[in-house]
């Protein structure tokens, strides 16, 4: 599997400056898309909604934050990196990146910028392709319905408590937030078969205790 090209994600247009308390009427806006990257890509409009535009920047923040945690729905396993003269360059929604030393114990590969680096030998020179786990971008519209809540309600928060300073006031209370987040985990517990025996540093303990006994 090659890594993939990035996509725009497209939250519900009205939902984020409703939930923030801001009218979301954009009546001659060019786009409704924004870029879940550092930079979102604002609708250009005539009437300039500051608000609007701080709030879709927050969203972009958080949609940003939360996955680069890594999740089941956005990692993916043994995918295929390969150099293009001796170089291994990285799509733009690329997050995160995660070389196996088992499989590749002479490197100590990681991701800076758009390239792999190896640490160990000083370079960002690769004479193969390495497989890799990896965290993607994804678009806003396909992450599962308990991401795109979370993200909304913090979203909502962040920005009532940056504008006005108080969270209070936002349409979600910080036991809303919680429960979103709550709900996200155990969606994430529920459909990645999570176990201490797929986790890498567990598997390393236990297989060393199995050399002591």
């Amino acid at each position: 599997m090659s890594a993939a090209e990035p996509s725009s994600p497209e939250p519900p247009f009205s939902e984020p400056p409703s939930a923030c308390g801001i009218s979301p009427a954009f009546p001659s806006c060019e786009t409704d898309s924004i870029d879940a990257s550092d930079s979102p890509a604002f609708p250009s409009c005539e009437t300039d909604l500051v608000d609007t535009r701080i709030a879709y920047l927050i969203l972009g923040e958080v949609n940003r934050a939360t996955q680069i945690r890594g999740w089941h729905w956005n990692t993916e396993s043994d995918v295929t990196l390969t150099p293009v003269n001796n170089e291994i360059t990285l799509a733009s929604n690329i997050v995160r990146v995660d070389v196996d030393r088992r499989r590749y114990p002479n490197v100590d590969v990681v991701q800076l910028g758009t390239r792999l680096y190896d640490r160990k030998n000083k370079t960002f020179t690769f004479t193969s392709p390495v497989k890799a786990e990896v965290v993607y971008l994804r678009a806003f519209s396909d992450l599962p319905e308990q991401a795109r809540y979370y993200i909304i309600v913090r979203s909502a928060r962040l920005f009532q408590q940056r504008m006005i300073g108080d969270a209070t006031g936002s349409a979600f209370s910080s036991e809303e937030e919680t429960t979103a987040l709550m709900a996200l985990q155990s969606a994430e517990d529920e459909t990645a078969d999570h176990n201490i025996f797929n986790q890498y540093d567990v598997a390393k303990v236990i297989a060393h205790r199995r050399y002591l006994v």
